[in-house]
């Protein structure tokens, strides 16, 4: 869904604001190694639905998250571009996708809220099909970078003790 989350975004807070949750503002990617279960927000896009939920758990705080599009995200998809081993014309394609989400700079791409029952973090989240379309491109020019020697030195075990230690 192309979702305009700038206003979704002020909405949320307000309602968060006017209820009895205590707001915790947090980074983007704090939730990324959590174990989490997330929201059907395809199905139940009404983020009510969610906090009443969380209500009815007990929840007394809930984690706010939301990230803006920026310059520097299309900074480093073009370095990506630059350094992938693309031909020609597969750049040119990324290149003219680039162009499209410069649209996109300044706005909000992803909320998340979050609570917390039994230790499992419940989470609902929205993302606009543009910036999905972003991430996907990413990915793609992610498998086609060119990695280095020195990262395969540090997996091959390499267990960042500076040699002090032996691996006997």
């Amino acid at each position: 869904m192309d979702l305009n989350l700038d206003s979704l975004k002020e909405e949320i807070l307000r309602y968060l604001e006017a209820s009895q949750f205590a707001v915790f503002r947090s980074l983007p990617g704090v939730l990324d190694e959590l174990s989490v279960i997330t929201w059907d927000s395809e199905s139940f896009p009404d983020y009510r639905m969610f906090l009443d939920t969380a209500q009815r758990c007990g929840a007394r705080v809930v984690v706010f998250i939301s990230a803006v599009f920026n310059e520097e995200d299309l900074e480093d998809i073009e370095a990506d571009i630059a350094l992938s081993d693309l031909d020609r014309e597969q750049a040119r394609e990324m290149e003219k996708s680039l162009k499209r989400f410069r649209a996109y700079k300044g706005r909000t791409c992803f909320l998340q809220i979050a609570f917390d029952y039994e230790s499992r973090m419940y989470v609902y989240e929205l993302q606009p099909d543009w910036y999905s379309e972003y991430l996907e491109l990413t990915d793609e020019l992610d498998i086609m970078l060119p990695h280095d020697h020195e990262e395969d030195e540090e997996s091959d075990g390499d267990d960042g003790l500076g040699g002090f230690y032996s691996k006997n």
